[in-house]
């Protein structure tokens, strides 16, 4: 803050100087130390809409029954989501606010374990579904004019839900759902194509707690953020 006011004084001498001598003050703002970046870099409201790529780790569960423990394990497809974050950006880089996100993915194939052995697998049709409603907290590191590096993390609350249709060839109608705690990491880099506009490409990680087991997701994603 000592370093802008000294800034700030002698520029304002030389400037008052120029003036008196009929000279026009130089005012190249790329070269000034006070130069900001622009109007992004006064802060305000943002909105964006990121399309990504998921990949959910395999899932386990494990039921003791009078014959041996049985182990179920679920390996998914590549699936797809999409995050919209919002919030309010300050001056310094730190931004506050929130996102809403829709995730959901096939699982691939079942494997059946009894006590700790491969049985062999089940033809499964299935598939999971989350929706995370997180707060979130980050940080833009300025890179150049045109290029920032976000990163953040955030928690809340995340709705999920496995669903079964069809299980050996057998129609059904399973499903199970609730709420539960949520976290999440992230981190993109940013392209500025004017100063509300920015173009992204990151990485997002998501895991929801369950009672007994948790989702992890991987999550490459791409879009466009909008500054107010």
């Amino acid at each position: 803050m000592k370093t802008h006011f000294i800034a700030f004084t002698l520029s304002a001498v030389l400037a008052a100087s120029s003036a008196v001598a009929g000279v026009a003050p130089y005012s190249d703002s790329a070269a000034s130390p006070l130069y900001d970046g622009g109007e992004a870099a006064a802060g305000g409201l943002f909105v964006g809409l990121k399309g990504s790529a998921l990949w959910l780790e395999d899932m386990g569960y494990l039921t003791t029954t009078s014959v041996g423990t049985v182990g179920l394990e679920a390996e998914f497809d590549v699936g797809w989501g999409t995050t919209i974050p919002f919030g309010y950006q300050f001056a310094n880089g730190v931004s506050l606010g929130g996102s809403i996100g829709y995730y959901t993915a096939g699982v691939d194939e079942m494997s059946v374990l009894f006590r700790g052995r491969y049985v062999g697998d089940v033809n499964l049709d299935a598939d999971a579904k989350s929706v995370p409603l997180f707060f979130n907290a980050s940080y833009d590191f300025k890179l150049s004019d045109t290029l920032s590096l976000t990163l953040g993390a955030g928690a809340g609350v995340a709705w999920t839900e496995f669903s079964v249709d069809e299980v050996a060839g057998v129609d059904y109608d399973l499903s199970t759902d609730g709420w539960n705690f949520g976290f999440q990491g992230f981190g993109s880099m940013n392209y500025s194509v004017n100063p509300t506009t920015d173009l992204t490409l990151g990485y997002r990680y998501i895991q929801t707690e369950l009672d007994e087991d948790s989702i992890q997701g991987h999550n490459v994603e791409a879009g466009v953020v909008v500054h107010f």
